[in-house]
């Protein structure tokens, strides 16, 4: 049997187009923790800048890890709750 990990969300909708959802998603090689707006697709590279949207979305196949490089964001798994936590955000922030 396999079981998905969760996908853990914002409690806030994304500021860039005002209704999607953000979900944390990390890079399998080194661990960093990006969010990514479901509706729109677009990626915050610091999940504690929301401010900071990146220019790019996360279905672009040239949009790698902005901290190792080497994987595309279409290859990120769903973050831990550990990870959103090294990343800074507070457990009542998401759900």
């Amino acid at each position: 049997m396999h079981i998905d990990p969760p996908i853990w969300r914002y409690r806030v909708a994304c500021p860039c187009c005002g209704q999607g959802s953000l979900a944390f998603y990390s890079c399998p090689e080194c661990g960093h923790t990006v969010v990514i707006c479901e509706e729109s697709g677009t990626v915050y590279d610091n999940p504690g800048q929301l401010a900071h949207a990146a220019s790019r979305t996360a279905e672009d196949p040239e949009c790698v890890c902005p901290s190792c490089g080497r994987v595309p964001l279409m290859q990120f798994r769903p973050a831990t709750s550990e990870e959103i936590a090294a990343a800074g955000i507070r457990p009542g922030e998401y759900e």
